[in-house]
């Protein structure tokens, strides 16, 4: 059993958002080498040393646009992946989403659609965006249907743009805008206390 977080930011359903954290930089640096997820990342797949974890956790922390939490499993408290609005255009009010539900032993569970919603209750009722956009390659249909029934909608595609194992996948874009997003029934603030 994990130990609470010191700091939750917002929680709905089976999921919490916190900030990154200092002392989990050697849990987020095994999640950056778990090559089977970070094929899907659209870089070069590669080892990823604790120092270079800790500086993108530094700047991540230090960005004025961008946001990013640790998602966290609220039945245990166990830190299972991160998600973040990225690019984010006040002026525009847009920005980007991106999410890695990184611990393997609750993938394809419905962690990353209910992350994917309270990011983008976030977004739209806290930020007060307009539009949010993603992309996701074809080699990934799990992360496509967590996004749909968050409610992204298919944007567009670029054909057989992404090589992932050897072979070619569109490179998917998807987008929701705040009148098209339903709130989740639940929302806890911090710690709910």
């Amino acid at each position: 059993m994990w130990e609470p977080p010191n700091a939750v930011n917002l929680s709905s359903g089976r999921v919490a958002f916190g900030p990154l954290r200092e002392d989990l930089v050697p849990l987020y640096n095994t999640w950056r080498n778990d090559f089977w997820a970070q094929r899907t990342y659209g870089n070069p797949v590669r080892p990823v040393t604790l120092e270079t974890t800790m500086q993108g956790v530094q700047r991540q922390a230090e960005s004025t646009d961008t946001y990013v939490f640790t998602i966290y499993r609220r039945d245990t408290w166990q830190p299972i992946g991160t998600c973040n609005l990225q690019n984010v255009q006040f002026d525009q009010g847009s920005a980007e989403f991106g999410i890695g539900i990184l611990e393997p032993s609750v993938r394809s569970q419905g962690y990353g659609t209910e992350a994917t919603r309270l990011m983008l209750f976030y977004g739209f009722r806290v930020l007060g965006l307009h539009a949010i956009q993603l992309t996701c390659d074809g080699a990934n249909p799990g992360g496509q249907r967590a996004y749909e029934k968050a409610g992204f909608k298919l944007a567009g595609r670029y054909r057989e743009a992404v090589l992932v194992d050897a072979k070619r996948y569109d490179l998917i874009h998807m987008d929701i805008l705040a009148s098209e997003f339903v709130d989740p029934d639940e929302i806890v603030w911090g710690s709910g206390a």
